[in-house]
């Protein structure tokens, strides 16, 4: 990873091997099985807890965003921004997301309503583009997060 303007060297990131991507999504699984069972309170607290752990850095994210995507320290700072409202709204979401009631009063279902329940059914896969790295990952993950 470099500075776009620079080119100088940010950071070595090694491509993960089969066996390290067999083991991430090991323990995706596994700790799918704990989120699960969290409470939308617990869910929503973990995302304001992250919200406002990049808050604290929020200048040092948009630094690193800015120097390694190439894009100007305004909309680095943009960004940053729109990550913090993204876990904001997710955390929100977290405590308001159920089902619905589904009226099926006709035919055979006379007389009826069909309730649906939504519920998380396991980990995520997410690509990212680079243009917007973090929030574009977190307009993915955030979400996900808030649902279990």
């Amino acid at each position: 990873m470099g500075n776009k303007y620079t080119q100088e060297l940010l950071a070595e990131i090694p491509q993960a091997s089969l066996h390290q991507m067999e083991e991430a999504i090991k323990g995706a699984q596994k700790g799918f099985q704990e989120m699960k069972a969290w409470s939308a309170g617990t869910r929503s607290e973990k995302l304001y807890q992250l919200k406002s752990f990049l808050a604290e850095k929020e200048e040092d994210f948009a630094q690193l965003i800015s120097v390694e995507a190439g894009k100007p320290i305004s909309y680095a700072r943009g960004e940053m921004k729109r990550c913090l409202t993204t876990l904001e709204l997710a955390a929100a979401e977290a405590l308001r997301f159920s089902g619905e009631a589904v009226p099926i009063d006709f035919a055979a279902g006379e007389g009826r309503t069909a309730l649906t329940r939504r519920f998380p059914i396991g980990p995520i896969a997410a690509i990212s583009p680079f243009n917007f790295p973090l929030n574009l990952a977190l307009h993915k993950l955030a979400p996900a997060l808030a649902v279990g």
